[in-house]
């Protein structure tokens, strides 16, 4: 079968793709969403605790919706519902477990799509994954034998003990750190630099008000050297004499994300550094090939309403340069 368009990842930005797809009157048969989940928007359910909020203007973007999908701050849940509203209203077809291998563009023909379960031959194709499906992990070596000890994200989960260490600067350390607080855990965070530049109002108040009450222990311009497992402990070293080794029961990382720069020059997209050149509407050099949502928004991630405009904007690409009609 021949897609109009094949889209690969299903959370805000994929679904408000096949959305705006729909609004641009391509049947829902022509339009599929691939997706390595089990559930759509998976790093939202995977990195938010349930009382995170998503919000409208996120780290300082002021966006407005401009396409079919949009939001105001929202919980985690409401936010969930939202795009599960959209992908029953409108018939979409996410087929779930399906990690992309390769992505060929034919010009003669279509793009040719590989996945861990099948091949997929489609007209247009939009890349949505976001830059947490791979996050930053640091210089030095992390034990195997701590791996249960380690942890990237933690979602809606609560784990034993009582000593956490939480590593990072921005505002998911900062939810991260006040979530673990407001359930009964020792929390220690750890920032490299001595002031903190990347948080939201939001989150830069929330931690003063933890240091101030004792709730938080803040450890500014501070390194860890290295990692070891003390009996089961993480057993950490930093750089900085004054700090000497602390062992924690957990240690969790909140370093961002980053581009999948490898998968993305595979496909033949070209890149200008270290990021994916992207022209207007969000096409790549590839003719048909879009990138939308964080790989659209650059290092710093963009709001789930950037992800909604991202797509907007590269369906109306789509519908004025292959669909040969005009989008409005």
């Amino acid at each position: 079968m021949m897609y109009e368009i094949a889209i690969i990842g299903g959370g805000p930005a994929g679904i408000s793709m096949a959305v705006e797809a729909r609004y641009a009157d391509i049947p829902a048969e022509k339009i599929v969403i691939l997706e390595k989940g089990t559930v759509h928007s998976w790093a939202i359910r995977l990195h938010y605790p349930p009382d995170k909020m998503v919000l409208e203007n996120y780290k300082g973007y002021d966006v407005m919706p401009e396409g079919a999908l949009g939001i105001g701050d929202l919980t985690k849940d409401d936010t969930l519902d939202y795009l599960s509203r959209a992908i029953a209203e409108h018939k979409l077809t996410i087929n779930y477990g399906e990690n992309v291998i390769s992505i060929h563009h034919d010009p003669k023909c279509c793009f040719v799509i590989k996945t861990s379960k099948r091949q997929y031959q489609a007209r247009n194709c939009a890349i949505a994954i976001g830059i947490l499906d791979k996050p930053n992990k640091p210089d030095y070596k992390l034990p195997l034998s701590l791996k249960p000890k380690i942890h990237f994200e933690l979602g809606a989960n609560i784990l034993d003990g009582a000593e956490y260490l939480v590593v990072g600067g921005g505002d998911t350390a900062a939810e991260r750190a006040n979530y673990l607080v407001e359930h009964g855990k020792n929390v220690t965070l750890s920032y490299r630099k001595s002031e903190f530049h990347r948080l939201s109002e939001q989150s830069a108040r929330a931690l003063e008000t933890l240091e101030r009450d004792s709730k938080l222990a803040i450890l500014r311009a501070s390194n860890i050297k290295k990692i070891d497992n003390a009996r089961g402990k993480v057993s950490v070293t930093f750089a900085e004499t004054e700090l000497g080794i602390r062992q924690y029961d957990h240690i969790v990382y909140c370093l961002g994300g980053s581009t999948p720069v490898g998968f993305l020059k595979g496909v033949g997209i070209a890149f200008d550094g270290e990021a994916p050149v992207i022209r207007d509407g969000y096409e790549t050099n590839i003719p048909g090939l879009f990138l939308i949502g964080d790989l659209s928004a650059g290092l710093k991630g963009g709001s789930v309403n950037w992800a909604f405009n991202s797509a907007h904007a590269a369906m109306r690409k789509i519908c004025d340069r292959y669909l040969q009609k005009i989008s409005e």
